[in-house]
């Protein structure tokens, strides 16, 4: 019965979370950084970093650094384990951190841009 009930709320979490946003092909206006998305995750369900880190066969202090550290990403080996755990692709975690990192550099874009010229025109 704990399963069944942990299953309905994670589906429940899928639906109303950020995560559905990541699905859209247009670029996100402030998306959410994947390490909260599993920190609300595992609020939801009700499960403790501890748990989760031993689901995920990783350290408690690396789970830790994911959810509550803002410069921390989800690497491909991470997203394979989520996978696995969690049950949302590998891809749809690399995405979501690839969404993040981007709007984060699209804030000082202009000054990344400002002493460069292209020399390809497609």
């Amino acid at each position: 019965m704990f399963i069944s009930l942990r299953k309905r709320k994670l589906k429940r979490f899928f639906e109303n979370s950020d995560v559905r946003l990541f699905f859209k092909t247009s670029p996100i206006d402030n998306p959410s950084r994947p390490g909260k998305i599993i920190k609300d995750l595992l609020l939801e369900v009700e499960i403790s970093v501890t748990a989760m880190s031993g689901h995920l066969g990783v350290t408690r202090q690396a789970l830790n650094n994911l959810i509550n550290n803002e410069n921390a990403s989800i690497s491909p080996e991470m997203a394979i384990r989520l996978e696995v755990v969690v049950g949302l692709s590998a891809d749809c975690w690399l995405r979501m951190q690839a969404n993040y990192d981007v709007f984060k550099v699209r804030l000082y874009e202009n000054e990344i841009k400002q002493n460069l010229k292209p020399i390809f025109a497609l």
